[in-house]
């Protein structure tokens, strides 16, 4: 698989078909330099699951090995034990198709992370219109960070993405906290069905790190000093697996 990253006026396009969008004015302000280190990160966060849904064995970007990559590795391997559980594959098989996937980079001149940016006491949440995003927005603001809600499209769920905007759209209304909605059409490329594969849920594995990711241009852009997460305190709990492994529902979202 042949994966072509470049910036477009408002974001990032894949092969010149899967776009992820920002509002114009958050990408327009985010520096060059900032850009360059976002993309090569961007397109291995994006995608490091896509080959354990699509089952292709290499992956070729035309962007620079990420900075990010051990971090992220890290991530899904340890997510994987969980993922596996309610689906007809072991622990072992998947973590060894992970590890028999080749990534392949146009070069190896890691870029090291740059904010060139002021930064303030203001929060970026990644929404998900649960009870933990909402605690989050809320305790945000009670401890004078100023939350800046952002919901990020995967644009795999169209009713599902379409109630939550709605709904972040009342939030907005009623109490005054500020939006951004960001388009992501990369995620297509995690997705079992749009890919036509079996039902799993090992492409999401690298959410919630990608969300993280996925808000700098919005930090840069509010000069927000933090992004914070909101996660279920179920996800703390650990559990054995069906292969006799401990693990978390979602290693991601725990402490």
């Amino acid at each position: 698989m042949h994966l072509y990253f470049k910036g477009f006026e408002k974001g990032v396009v894949v092969n010149n078909k899967f776009k992820l969008r920002y509002p114009s004015q958050i990408w327009k302000a985010y520096p060059k330099k900032e850009k360059a280190f976002f993309i090569d990160n961007l397109a291995y966060s994006n995608t490091v699951c896509t080959p354990l849904v699509s089952g292709v064995g290499k992956i070729n970007y035309n962007t620079s090995k990420p900075f990010v990559k051990n971090y992220i590795n890290e991530s899904v391997l340890r997510d994987i034990p969980s993922a596996v559980e309610d689906y007809p594959v072991h622990t072992s098989e998947m973590i060894k198709r992970f590890r028999k996937v080749k990534y392949g980079f146009k070069d190896n001149r890691i870029k090291k992370p740059i904010f060139s940016g002021e930064t303030y006491e203001k929060a970026i949440v990644p929404f998900s219109c649960g009870k933990d995003s909402l605690l989050t927005l809320a305790v945000c603001d009670e401890i004078g960070l100023e939350p800046i809600a952002v919901y990020f499209n995967d644009t795999v769920s169209p009713s599902e993405n379409r109630i939550k905007i709605n709904y972040l759209k009342k939030i907005n209304k009623k109490i005054g906290i500020k939006i951004e909605i960001v388009r992501n059409e990369i995620e297509k490329l995690n997705d079992f069905e749009f890919l036509g594969k079996d039902e799993g849920v090992i492409g999401y594995s690298h959410l919630v790190f990608n969300f993280c990711l996925l808000s700098l241009p919005i930090n840069y852009f509010y000069n927000a000093k933090y992004t914070v997460l909101g996660n279920e305190e179920g996800l703390n709990l650990k559990f054995r697996n069906k292969d006799g492994i401990w693990c978390y529902p979602s290693y991601d979202q725990s402490f």
